[in-house]
């Protein structure tokens, strides 16, 4: 009877597993099935990202070839997508691609939305499609106009006293990693087409216009390679002009140059030198010139414009200062300033170069106003009450913009 009863257990037990296995097999189909396309989707929503952020940065990369023609490049960027997933076994999948270019904001952003490749019956999913975008910016080089080279210092850009800063056809960085790399203070205002600090900023949002990106790569100095003039012997010693009109000629200019009073002074084309002194004018003095250059070559050589003083400079169209209207010597002791407080410096075309000193910015007048276009890229820029001008009209004039800056680079990155 025992033996008898064991079996009829065992086969009662059988039946049960068997019973309950059949209940379970369709869950655990299910359970595994979303595992494996779980996992599948992953994979193919990481292989479509990798196709949209590559797509995206060739675009940006070309965007300064087809300023005038975005919807050709939208094209071109669509082209390169499809033969992307096609590499990657993606393209017999329904999708679909979109490029977007907007050229005044240097932004290039490309969708792509594909119907996922499931295990499980579409019954269970759906459509489910998968969606990733990428966006890869040109604001950092493309339409690069001021640049703060300090990685360390706070307010590598500041603003203060009511400030005024006016850039809104080109971009604006600081390279600090600081907290408050860049600042406006109360009653400052900082407008341009896009600002991107590489730490953070210091500011009420009504300060800057739009709000900065933060943390953005540090960009390196567009214009380290470029070599500076050759410094000879003294071709003029403590040059100074207090009244009269005059014209001087290019070279060294030992113990600088002042030009004070009512002196009105045209500069010749060419490189000036100056050395074991400042570049000064005020008072209601003027200085005048087109095509030249002033290199700053020692400890001493130093910009001070202020007072009512008249300044209309532009920067050489052609040789090796070409396009250049300030150069500090990259070898001079760091945090030297450079000021700009005159009422009247109202021409200022071309680029001012100060990559160990401080840009300094002030007065009543509106600096640089009258340029087509300014850019600056400095140590530092500190400006007190100033209104700066930076205009981006690169194609209203014929100096050239130097590469790397303006309209003359085509290094991007990702900012999704």
């Amino acid at each position: 009877m025992l033996r008898k009863f064991k079996r009829r257990l065992i086969e009662s037990q059988e039946g049960n597993i068997a019973i309950i296995f059949s209940l379970a097999f369709p869950v655990l189909v299910l359970v595994a099935g979303l595992g494996v396309d779980s996992a599948g989707f992953y994979n193919q929503q990481a292989r479509m990202q990798s196709v949209a952020d590559s797509t995206a940065l060739s675009v940006a990369k070309e965007m300064h070839l087809f300023l005038e023609r975005p919807e050709t490049l939208s094209e071109s960027g669509r082209s390169r997508a499809e033969a992307l997933l096609t590499q990657l076994g993606l393209d017999r999948r329904p999708h679909d691609i979109e490029v977007r270019v907007d050229t005044k904001q240097g932004l290039a952003q490309v969708v792509i939305e594909m119907l996922a490749d499931s295990f499980l019956p579409a019954e269970i999913w759906g459509s489910n499609p998968i969606k990733v975008t990428a966006d890869a910016r040109t604001f950092g080089e493309v339409r690069l106009c001021v640049l703060g080279l300090s990685e360390t210092e706070e307010s590598t850009i500041a603003l203060d006293r009511g400030a005024l800063v006016t850039a809104p056809d080109c971009a604006v960085q600081s390279n600090s990693d600081d907290p408050a790399a860049m600042r406006a203070g109360t009653g400052s205002i900082l407008l341009s087409l896009f600002a991107c600090t590489s730490g953070g900023y210091e500011g009420s949002l009504a300060s800057f216009v739009p709000p900065p990106e933060t943390d953005c790569p540090v960009l390196d100095d567009p214009l380290a390679l470029r070599p500076p003039p050759t410094v000879g012997g003294c071709d003029y010693l403590d040059s100074m002009f207090a009244v009269g009109t005059h014209s001087i000629s290019p070279g060294t200019y030992c113990g600088g140059l002042k030009i004070v009073g009512d002196a009105e002074v045209t500069a010749e084309p060419g490189t000036y030198i100056i050395t074991g002194g400042s570049l000064r004018v005020d008072n209601h003095a003027i200085l005048q010139g087109e095509n030249v250059s002033f290199y700053f070559h020692d400890d001493a050589a130093v910009i001070n414009f202020k007072d009512r003083a008249v300044i209309e400079l532009s920067a050489p169209k052609e040789g090796p200062m070409a396009g250049i209207l300030f150069y500090e010597n990259p070898s001079a002791p760091e945090g030297r300033n450079f000021e700009i407080s005159s009422d009247s410096a109202r021409k200022l075309l071309g680029t001012i170069y100060l990559p160990r000193g401080v840009f300094k910015g002030g007065g009543n007048g509106k600096i640089a106003a009258l340029s087509a276009y300014t850019i600056i890229v400095a140590r530092r820029i500190d400006l007190e009450g100033a209104q700066l001008v930076v205009n981006a009209d690169y194609s209203a004039s014929d100096v050239p913009v130097p590469v790397g800056l303006g309209p003359n680079s085509t290094k991007v990155r990702l900012s999704r």
